[in-house]
């Protein structure tokens, strides 16, 4: 919202000081990331991009590593089955 405020004296702190802020407690994980993601909704649309983009030529590089080493080894076979002569 866009408010102004004024303060028109100082107030004194009261309570104990802040801790450190290693012990301060921690925030779970998926908060922090729904809080990342609300923040700046591109940069994580474009990672997911990314890391899918890349999972996807992983796959697709096995299953061509996969279909072109059973032709080989099919055509092994075959050639062997010809020079034996059965």
């Amino acid at each position: 919202m866009d408010r102004t405020y004024v303060v028109s004296r100082d107030a004194s702190i009261q309570g104990d000081a802040l801790p450190s802020f290693d012990r301060l407690p921690s925030q779970p994980w998926l908060d922090r990331q729904r809080e990342d993601f609300n923040e700046d909704p591109a940069g994580y649309i474009v990672s997911a991009v990314v890391i899918i983009g890349g999972l996807n030529f992983l796959v697709a590089g096995a299953v061509v590593a996969l279909v072109y080493g059973m032709v080989y080894l099919i055509r092994q076979r075959r050639s062997r089955n010809e020079s034996s002569g059965t």
